[in-house]
């Protein structure tokens, strides 16, 4: 009973954060920022004081015993079966993908060795929660040239797996082909989704939009979903007036999925001053990922860019319990399109991070504008091609909701998230669509091959200078 008064009490939390989230009210006598209920009254958001942070803790210690996982089946017929029986032993079912074979529950941890010797069970994996990791940097990979010479992405689209897009910016807003959503509620990590409407799944136009109501902080102000219009914006922005410069291929179209939630837990945001945060289930990648390669049979896609990322590996981490990690990848790669994964912003060497560590994705590392290795950037043996990531100018929404539809602006973020897209068109990948681009690994994405070569580069010493800090929120850093 102790037990389901405590879920309760998260639960009324998670609706409570949602509520702030949904549409911004008018400002009051009271100071500072108003937010609009259900019902449509005002009322200020809770202070993070002593008394809100018990509680969440209180109410989160509720699932210390609980994990969130992926469950794999053997057979796409069989998530429904083995949803039912979770369900019949008091297992949260949170989603059931039978076309991917795979659903999501929350059950108990010291059930999950049990449960992965179920006869219907290909694996069990815990639904990790990643973090999100131009004029000068377009010059450096040579794109200016490229474009001189017609090389621009024409008839190519690029699908970018991120916190959305900003959908009416100039830079933006006539390069979007496609659109989609895959998002989380989830109690056990207070957890709301950033599809518009707050739907966990939406897909279609407005789908991705990185100007709703959720996506702006309602305790520290700011878009907390600026990051996908960026990395947007340096794969295929289109010049205009007070754009830098075109994006790398100015041309090509872009297919913006939203695959992060918004998360109110300390502990996922490294921190009460940090939250709330924003974070992407690997379940919702998978989903985005099958999502893209549905879309194939639509879009010459080139491309799909993941600038996020967690934790650290000095190995390839296909397989965990002898099952594939991020399947969906590998079967991109057999259609000819790349899954490009930023490595990371750790500041490690000899290990890059999830996703980046799978062997089916190219994996880039981030380098100055003069071709030096960044600081911040891991590498590792998987590790593929280096490109541009520090101080990378690009289209970013406005910070304030209340001039969402006129500020829009850019902004200079650093980061392995900027080098990915800018590694990527006129792209290692369209090399056998196009003209060859200077890189010589093209056969990475392109030929698909067996195993990888390392790529190695000198990276400065630390005293050299000072290192740029690991991005965060609220710093000119991208995430990743």
């Amino acid at each position: 009973m102790r037990l389901r008064r405590l879920m309760a009490g998260t639960a009324v939390l998670a609706v409570t954060a949602t509520t702030f989230a949904l549409t911004p009210g008018t400002a009051s006598a009271v100071s500072g920022p108003f937010f609009g209920t259900f019902s449509g009254t005002l009322q200020a958001p809770p202070e993070r004081d002593e008394t809100t942070r018990a509680e969440a803790e209180k109410a989160l210690k509720a699932f210390e015993g609980k994990v969130r996982v992926i469950i794999d089946t053997k057979a796409a017929s069989q998530v429904d079966d083995v949803a039912k029986d979770l369900k019949a032993d008091g297992d949260k079912v949170l989603m059931e993908e039978a076309s991917e074979s795979f659903l999501v529950a929350i059950v108990d941890k010291a059930d999950v060795p049990q449960l992965k010797k179920e006869p219907e069970v290909e694996s069990v994996k815990v639904d990790k929660v990643t973090r999100p990791s131009l004029l000068s940097s377009t010059k450096v990979i040579g794109a200016d040239k490229a474009h001189t010479a017609g090389v621009t992405g024409t008839g190519l689209a690029v699908a970018i797996l991120d916190t959305g897009i900003d959908r009416d910016h100039p830079f933006l807003k006539n390069q979007i082909a496609a659109e989609a959503c895959f998002s989380t509620f989830a109690v056990k990590d207070l957890a709301v989704p950033l599809c518009p409407g707050l739907r966990p799944e939406k897909i279609g136009e407005g789908a991705a939009d990185a100007e709703t109501p959720a996506c702006y902080d309602e305790w520290n102000g700011g878009n907390l979903c600026s990051h996908g219009s960026h990395v947007a914006g340096i794969a295929a922005g289109k010049l205009t007036g007070g754009a830098p410069a075109d994006g790398v291929a100015p041309e090509a179209k872009i297919i913006a999925i939203q695959v992060f939630s918004k998360i109110y837990d300390p502990r996922a945001c490294g921190g009460w001053d940090n939250v709330p945060c924003v974070g992407a289930y690997t379940s919702n990648i998978r989903q985005a990922l099958a999502h893209v390669e549905n879309l194939t049979s639509q879009h010459k896609i080139a491309a799909a860019n993941l600038s996020l990322g967690g934790g650290t590996s000095s190995t390839d981490c296909d397989v965990e319990d002898g099952q594939q990690t991020l399947p969906e990848a590998a079967s991109l790669r057999a259609k000819g399109v790349a899954t490009v994964v930023s490595s990371g912003n750790e500041h490690t060497v000899g290990a890059v991070s999830w996703p980046a560590c799978v062997s089916s994705v190219v994996t880039v590392g981030a380098t100055d504008d003069n071709d030096a290795v960044a600081p911040f950037s891991n590498q590792g043996k998987q590790l593929e091609l280096f490109a541009p990531g520090v101080g990378v100018t690009s289209s970013v929404p406005s910070g304030d909701w209340w001039k969402r539809k006129s500020n829009n602006t850019y902004g200079s973020y650093s980061g392995t998230s900027m080098a990915a897209p800018t590694s990527r068109a006129p792209s290692p990948c369209s090399c056998r669509r196009s003209r060859t681009p200077r890189w010589t690994s093209c056969s990475h994405c392109c030929g698909a091959p067996a195993s990888r070569s390392p790529m190695t580069a000198s990276r400065p010493s630390a005293a050299s200078g000072s290192r740029p800090r690991s991005p965060r929120r609220g710093s000119t850093s991208g995430p990743h």
